[in-house]
């Protein structure tokens, strides 16, 4: 999609590119979104965030509603309290997948998300139609 906002005339922006935030509980949660389609949702790893997957959701975007989030204390996402660990992770992982409307997703996680999305699934089994963990 072309923009002539000014900041980007002529240049083209991919959805990609453009983070949206939304609340869930008391974290506030960045995340790219693009494509349509089946639900995907990319889970990155530690000291990372959304960013790593903007040419993959570029080339996925064809064939699946690509999402990718900001854990929280991650890329603009708010930062969590200190104690929480992996079950309040994935537990904010699964209001923000209700919050965006998604069901029947597809999980891809990347090393640290890989053990959120086990976790995410552990928690709520029926949530994930598929979990591809990698690393």
């Amino acid at each position: 999609m072309a923009t002539n906002d000014g900041l980007n005339a002529g240049m083209e922006v991919r959805m990609a590119d453009k983070v949206a935030t939304l609340q869930v509980g008391q974290q506030r949660i960045a995340y790219r979104r693009e494509g349509d389609g089946p639900a995907l949702v990319l889970l990155h790893g530690a000291v990372s965030d959304s960013r790593v997957w903007r040419g993959s959701m570029e080339r996925l975007a064809d064939e699946f509603t690509v999402v990718a989030w900001d854990a929280p204390g991650c890329g603009q996402s708010s930062d969590p309290p200190e104690t929480w660990r992996l079950p309040q992770y994935a537990d904010c992982l699964g209001g923000f997948l209700d919050a965006i409307g998604v069901a029947d997703v597809h999980v891809l996680g990347h090393s640290w998300g890989s053990a959120l999305a086990l976790e995410l699934y552990g928690r709520r089994p029926t949530l994930a139609k598929t979990l591809l963990l990698v690393g």
